[in-house]
């Protein structure tokens, strides 16, 4: 989960300086007082009594600070929050934005030697002294601790580096040592007290002549950085005080094109305005899919972080996609498993666990009550793992919000379920919400408005899909086919739910030629339950497959005027080939059930089933009971329907 803005300051001091330092104010009412003191010498004594090495300390500006507010030091830079920074760059602290200041501190150890004395090996040592405050929140937070020496000593030894922390009774602990010229680390910090002590050797041999030499250091003190693209830069929808955000693609534009600044110093509220502006998704990126059941309405935004998804996908209108019971989890499954999608097997949906591990709300602050986890999910997979993702040949598994995966949205219009007949004038709504959502499609006034006379002849013209012959037996898989009146395909697909089956779908060239030659024909075309309604091109059935088998006539499907994704069987011009239409069309429909557990279409569960069965366990490939898992259960109803199928 994204870590919260932090409100983090750190002071700095010194064993043998007391550094200008303005800590800029952390929250209404703050600020601290600023010291007024320049560098000074000091003269280390050796044990002979003789002044042997002089420490000089270098503080750069030496002038005095006055005490300065942030408010102050934005009005001396007119405003600007990049010039107040470059003006005072050895400040360390915290604006109101959230932006840390870095510390800079420049000195210079120097050593001579008098001429009185031949020789003489000392080591010199300063101590940076500086405190964390403000970090509990996120406990440890990172920090990049870097230095750099340029050094003149004679007969010079190591330059090395010790970090200690600093215990309550005032005795020190090791934390790290860096015996190099220079260094550039990481380190995770709590609150607390630390002591950086730099130390260099110098062994001065020259007999009877002054000598000196010098070590000039630089140490700096930062929130550690991140770079475009880093899972811990942060959302690039949210204001903080560092720099960069987790999408690369974004990172990079705003960064590139834009404004460096959201990369060099921070990402603010003005990079939140321009990543909004640029960055969010541009529309769904797939077709609509009409749960016949609720009415509601899904599609699938691109792939984008959690977040970016979701801003691009309220905007439009749509809310996260939430999948509350197992009707729905089934219906999802088939209707996104498109076999050529471009997004493959997996899309995110709007339950996350973001306020408190372990515990899964949705996005509309339901607490989770159905729930179809994999085995072993939720993980939290190297606790990072706060958002959820449906496969369509399994279940649920937590991932990162970051990840780049589609997302699942959804619409129902308002008062769907409510209002009244959909078929008489009343308000907004009626109580149909399959009708009800189709007809506010097409008219967003019926649902926001009223349910006038208009609204009661669009819901008149969407049809009513009537049993008007069957059952029918196909002798050779002994599947039962009804044939419906006219309606809108959604409409269709609910009254073929209602006899326990779905649109007919033609596997065989025996099967199409079955229904074509034995089948009433009492229309010019009969939809069946294949559609490319979610990616056009992209043909798939009603129960989420490929197609075994196709019949398409010379010239289909060609998807005139870019709005046929419903499919049917065309008597009047193809002789019951396949024709890809409009499915807002009222057209009649054939309807298809199978016998439970006949896998190899030979009109009995035998044997050669439970072969098949056995076969896919642990897998979707044998699922009977809606799971997408092979298991004991499917094995019992396979099991309940052993022997012929029946034929009424």
């Amino acid at each position: 989960m994204s870590r919260p803005t932090s409100r983090l300051a750190a002071t700095l001091t010194s064993t043998l300086l007391a550094l200008p330092l303005c800590t800029l104010p952390v929250h209404a009412g703050g600020t601290m007082a600023v010291t007024n003191l320049t560098g000074y010498d000091l003269v280390k004594i050796d044990p002979s009594g003789i002044d042997l090495f002089e420490l000089v300390s270098e503080v750069n500006p030496s002038a005095p600070f006055a005490p300065m507010s942030f408010e102050e030091c934005l009005a001396n830079a007119s405003g600007s929050l990049k010039s107040c920074l470059d003006a005072n760059a050895t400040l360390f602290g915290l604006t109101p934005q959230g932006l840390f200041t870095s510390l800079r501190l420049q000195g210079v150890m120097s050593v001579a030697k008098p001429a009185a004395l031949d020789s003489s090996l000392a080591q010199q040592s300063r101590d940076l002294f500086f405190t964390i405050a403000g970090t509990a929140i996120w406990d440890p937070y990172e920090f990049r601790v870097k230095a750099s020496f340029t050094e003149t000593l004679p007969g010079n030894g190591p330059v090395k580096a010790q970090l200690y922390k600093v215990n309550a009774n005032g005795t020190s602990t090791l934390m790290q040592t860096y015996s190099v010229g220079e260094f550039d680390v990481l380190i995770s910090l709590v609150d607390g007290h630390y002591r950086l002590s730099l130390s260099a050797t110098a062994s001065l041999v020259y007999g009877g002549s002054p000598t000196s030499g010098f070590l000039d250091y630089t140490v700096t003190v930062t929130p550690a950085d991140t770079t475009c693209g880093e899972p811990n830069a942060g959302d690039c929808l949210s204001a903080r005080g560092v720099p960069n955000c987790d999408d690369l693609a974004c990172c990079q534009t705003l960064c590139t094109t834009l404004d460096p600044s959201c990369c060099q110093i921070a990402w603010d509220a003005s990079c939140v305005a321009l990543a909004a502006e640029n960055c969010l998704l541009d529309g769904p990126a797939s077709g609509e899919r009409i749960d016949p059941m609720s009415g509601r309405r899904y599609v699938l935004y691109g792939l984008a972080p959690r977040d970016f998804a979701f801003a691009a996908l309220m905007q439009d209108g749509w809310t996260p996609g939430l999948v509350k019971d197992d009707r729905l989890q089934r219906w999802l499954q088939r209707s996104l498993a498109v076999p050529s999608s471009p997004f493959g097997g997996l899309v995110r949906i709007g339950l996350s666990d973001d306020a408190s591990e372990g515990t899964f709300l949705w996005h509309d602050g339901e607490p989770l009550s159905y729930a179809a986890w994999t085995p072993g999910e939720p993980n939290d997979f190297k606790g990072g793992e706060d958002c959820v993702e449906m496969r369509f040949n399994g279940g649920w598994y937590d991932s990162a919000c970051s990840t780049n995966s589609p997302t699942l949205a959804e619409y129902l219009p308002p008062n769907c379920g409510t209002g009244g007949d959909p078929f008489e004038v009343h308000g907004p709504g009626c109580d149909d919400p399959v009708i009800c959502s189709l007809v506010c499609q097409q008219d967003p006034a019926c649902c926001t408005v009223g349910w006038d006379s208009d609204c009661v002849s669009t819901a008149l013209a969407l049809g009513h899909p009537a049993v008007e012959a069957g059952p029918f037996i196909n002798p050779a898989n002994r599947h039962r086919y009804w044939i419906l009146g006219p309606s809108h395909v959604v409409l269709a697909r609910r009254a073929a739910a209602a006899l326990g089956g779905t649109l007919a779908i033609p596997d065989s060239q025996a099967e199409q030629d079955w229904m074509v030659h034995e089948l009433p024909i009492l229309s010019n075309a009969y939809y069946i339950g294949i559609n490319d309604e979610l990616f056009e091109g992209s043909f798939r059935t009603e129960l989420g497959l490929g197609l075994p088998f196709t019949q398409w006539a010379n010239g289909e499907p060609n998807d005139y005027l870019a709005s046929e994704d419903a499919v049917v069987m065309d008597f009047l011009h193809f002789g019951g080939k396949w024709n890809d239409l409009d499915g807002r069309t009222p057209q009649w429909s054939l309807v298809e059930a199978n016998c439970l557990g006949d896998f190899n279409d030979d009109g009995a569960v035998t044997g050669a089933d439970l072969s098949q069965l056995l076969g896919a366990w642990g897998t979707a490939g044998g699922d009977l009971t809606g799971d997408f898992q092979t298991d004991g259960a499917d094995l019992s109803v396979l099991l309940g329907a052993w022997g012929e199928c029946p034929i009424g």
